[in-house]
């Protein structure tokens, strides 16, 4: 496995008196290239003689994700506080993996193929209520909606 990653984020904030903003962008890319061996020479077997089977399983995968964010928070009260938040995400993955075997027992022996390619998006916003009832107590109710992108079953082979 030899996974790389590229991460970046900017942010613009904005302070003043009773109101604070931040906006910002976010990328990541990353690619995961992984390879793996299985040996079973010691377990197959026919009329006494052994059977050589190994196999190979190579996987690419390739994943891009990008959003907008904005955050903002008003204090419309000494102790009251209004959050509000809006992120925009888009997040691509390209999958790709063979298996292959490779045996002295000929019908053992091929490869399988598995590529698959998708994106997923979401709006996910956020609200948050806050009072602060002493320096040291504080209570808050907030909706959120959350976001995790979707996936591929690499082992799915035909």
């Amino acid at each position: 496995l030899d996974q790389r990653q590229l991460s970046q984020e900017f942010q613009l904030q904005y302070n003043r008196d009773n109101f604070q903003a931040i906006a910002g962008l976010y990328y990541l890319r990353e690619t995961v290239p992984s390879t793996q061996f299985a040996f079973a020479d010691d377990l197959l077997a026919l009329a006494g003689n052994r059977i050589t089977f190994t196999r190979s399983i190579n996987d690419d995968l390739e994943t891009t994700s990008k959003a907008a964010f904005v955050q903002t928070n008003w204090s419309f009260a000494p102790t009251w506080t209004l959050g509000a938040g809006l992120r925009y995400t888009t997040e691509e993955k390209d999958y790709f993996r063979t298996t292959s075997t490779f045996s002295s027992l000929a019908a053992l022996n091929g490869t399988f193929a598995f590529t698959r390619k998708d994106d997923w998006n979401a709006v996910t916003p956020s609200i948050s209520l806050r009072k602060e009832f002493s320096d040291r107590v504080m209570g808050y109710v907030s909706a959120n909606r959350g976001f995790k992108s979707g996936g591929f079953n690499g082992r799915a082979n035909s």
